[in-house]
């Protein structure tokens, strides 16, 4: 596995594009991620990984990972994968209602990272579609509602800040400091330019 380089932790870079509503990003890793929606997430339906612990869907002949394994999966190093790219489902069911098209339209988005059309799919009941090349360097997540990017981004943020800002105890040991996560409603008036590329620093 690829050694994880620290710098990343210092800078958050977003570029939006709304009418397609995905947002590029460097700097926010698939463990901030499922941190920041631990307890709402859905299941993972795996395109790209090297997760030893999925389980098998034999409809799509893809991997998966419940939702209660995804903790697992953000401890276990994804930015070693080379390329992590996953679809959320609500339940395995919705999945073998996929039709051919459907899984070839994932098979695409999950080799090249573009879509053939908006990667929603009403079966599935999906929020995400998060496609990442060395994790946190370069990502492309798809978002249903942009709401959800505003919430990663206020309690992200909120968390670098408390590792990049350490304070010192009486004793001269460092400890983290705690932040509150950033207004949602100040992150929404940053839209235009998160439109242009904007990196938090």
């Amino acid at each position: 596995m690829k050694k994880h380089n620290q710098d990343i932790r210092d800078l958050i870079y977003v570029h939006l594009n709304q009418p397609e509503q995905y947002v590029i990003s460097y700097g926010i890793e698939f463990e901030e991620f499922a941190d920041a929606f631990s307890g709402s997430m859905n299941h993972l339906l795996l395109l790209k990984h090297r997760f030893d612990e999925g389980e098998f869907n034999r409809h799509t002949l893809h991997e998966f990972v419940p939702r209660e394994k995804i903790a697992k999966l953000a401890k276990d190093g994804v930015y070693g994968y080379g390329n992590f790219c996953w679809i959320d489902f609500v339940e395995e069911e919705d999945l073998n209602e996929l039709t051919g098209q459907e899984i070839a339209e994932l098979l695409y988005l999950g080799h090249l990272k573009q879509h053939l059309k908006l990667p929603f799919y009403n079966k599935l009941g999906n929020r995400f579609v998060y496609l990442a090349h060395d994790d946190g360097w370069f990502n492309k997540t798809y978002y249903r509602s942009f709401k959800d990017l505003f919430t990663l981004l206020s309690i992200v943020i909120a968390g670098k800040l408390g590792h990049l800002k350490l304070e010192k105890t009486l004793l001269g040991i460092k400890k983290k400091r705690t932040y509150p996560e950033v207004s949602k409603e100040i992150l929404l008036s940053l839209t235009p330019f998160l439109k242009e590329a904007f990196a938090f620093r």
